[in-house]
């Protein structure tokens, strides 16, 4: 009888031990697709060269990449989006895009090799925040906002 307990108690321990390992799997894979999906500046935006340490990592690089994302996103998510100004919109993802591998490029620098290409990313980021915030407001950019803009990502 004391047998046949221990072998009852011994398949519910490894039953339990294989739900729990099928759980982490199933949450570690989530997780890594979410991050996968945060990564995009855009829809179909290449990922594949992007740390994905950047969906959530606090390194100046990674925290500019979701700035972009997140301005682009509101962008693309914006009920009051006037479709004439997508080509706009295609105009800044694509330049965003060119910033985003220029960081991922200066990434492995040490932070003083790398500090003022930081603080230029920094302003051309804050310029697409800028005509972003406009657009949705409805408006069209100014000629030579948008200009500012597209040069300082594209610099």
């Amino acid at each position: 009888m004391l047998i046949l307990v221990v072998i009852v108690l011994l398949a519910v321990f490894v039953v339990g031990a294989i739900a729990v390992a099928v759980a982490l799997t199933r949450s570690s894979r989530r997780v890594q697709a979410n991050d996968g999906a945060a990564l995009e500046l855009y829809p179909g935006h290449d990922t594949s060269e992007v740390p994905s340490s950047w969906a959530r990592g606090h390194d100046p690089e990674a925290r500019l990449h979701r700035r972009m994302r997140d301005s682009l996103s509101a962008l693309r998510r914006s009920p009051d989006f006037d479709a004439t100004y997508l080509d706009t919109r295609v105009q800044l993802e694509l330049a965003a895009a060119d910033l985003d591998r220029r960081l991922i490029a200066t990434a492995p620098l040490r932070t003083e090799q790398k500090q003022e290409f930081l603080t230029a990313a920094d302003a051309a980021v804050q310029s697409l925040e800028s005509v972003v915030s406009t657009m949705l407001t409805g408006r069209a950019p100014a000629p030579a906002e948008l200009d500012v803009a597209l040069k300082r990502l594209q610099a």
